[in-house]
């Protein structure tokens, strides 16, 4: 089934143009209320379907599930199931009459009636568009027959269904088109915003390559520098006791990596993420996901001197709310520092 759905994805991302993407949604839940596709039952219902698809597929980059179920909601509600009375509303029906005369044809003159013929009144034809034109009627009388109560399915249908498929039946009233703007706004709007998600993530993903891909270079241009100078430790450089610290951390802002003896962290309760008698290497910068929650100090963990830790609502803000994102920053703003400390050691020598 997931591969149906990416190959239907791609094909219809392929062949529809961007220009009309957007639009497709609106046309969709137009177009069962439109003339002969009203009374067609495969068009009533493929159609609708095959735009919206169309729309996801060409503004997202993939099949909106709840977009074609808002488009089957309009094809539903704009077939027979939206024009199917309650007992209530054939009762009410009843009460009025069920046929009237009509003028047949008028003479020239437009004065005299030239016969009459019986006619069926729209309380005959169309039980539920005569209770919805006659409102205040149809409650006084559904409050004095209480035993025409709607059950669960027919509230359902007279509240929810029956006024969609009124609305979508009628695309060019005021009703109309409020109820297919909405509805299209809302499936167009669940597009782009799945879009604007999915090129967030890819601008992530490539943050997070870049990063990882600066970590190696400044890694193996560190080891270039040791190897011009021909010494194999960075003391004959700065000096014992002066080498900057995110040089002695090598696995810098890899969490979790270096472990190493711990300690005595006496009463302070200490997370079962890290076992006991180890604690986590911090000296190199880094984010800390493990730990019961936050502020909870629970989390042991090795530092140095000159080193500034951040708050969890410090990492949170700088993410905008997100942890993930805070810490990415964080990671972005420690590399920055770094590398000017770098380029100090390159200008060095």
């Amino acid at each position: 089934m997931g591969s149906v759905k990416k190959k239907l994805t791609k094909t219809l991302r392929k062949i529809t143009p961007k220009e009309i993407a957007p639009i497709l949604p609106f046309v969709a839940m137009a177009i069962p209320g439109l003339g002969p596709i009203a009374s067609n039952a495969l068009l009533r219902y493929g159609l609708p379907q095959l735009l919206t698809a169309a729309g996801s597929a060409r503004t997202s980059g993939d099949i909106s599930l709840l977009n074609q179920a808002l488009a089957l909601a309009g094809s539903y509600a704009a077939g027979p199931a939206g024009k199917t009375p309650t007992k209530g509303q054939l009762e009410f029906a009843k009460t009025s009459p069920q046929t009237e005369m009509v003028n047949a044809s008028r003479s020239a003159r437009g004065a005299s009636s030239l016969g009459q013929t019986a006619q069926s009144t729209l309380a005959a034809s169309d039980p539920v568009a005569f209770a919805r034109a006659n409102p205040d009627a149809f409650k006084t009388f559904m409050a004095d027959n209480p035993n025409l109560k709607n059950t669960f399915m027919e509230g359902f249908n007279q509240n929810i269904v029956q006024p969609f498929g009124s609305a979508i039946n009628e695309p060019f009233s005021k009703e109309g088109l409020m109820t297919i703007g909405a509805a299209g706004t809302t499936m167009a709007g669940g597009d782009a915003m799945r879009q604007a998600q999915k090129e967030q993530e890819e601008a992530d993903a490539m943050a997070m390559a870049s990063i990882g891909d600066y970590r190696d270079a400044t890694d193996a241009l560190k080891q270039y520098f040791l190897d011009q100078r021909g010494t194999t430790t960075y003391e004959d450089i700065y000096g014992e006791g002066n080498v900057p610290d995110f040089l002695l951390a090598a696995d810098g802002g890899r969490v979790n990596k270096n472990m190493g003896g711990i300690m005595s962290v006496g009463s302070i309760p200490q997370t079962p993420m890290v076992p006991q008698g180890m604690q986590i290497d911090g000296r190199g910068g880094g984010f800390i996901p493990m730990g019961a929650e936050e502020k909870v100090d629970d989390v042991p963990a090795m530092l140095a001197k000159n080193e500034f830790v951040m708050t969890s609502d410090a990492v949170k803000a700088a993410g905008g709310g997100s942890v993930e994102k805070g810490a990415q920053s964080m990671y972005v703003l420690m590399y920055q520092f770094e590398a000017q400390v770098l380029w100090q050691l390159m200008t060095k020598y």
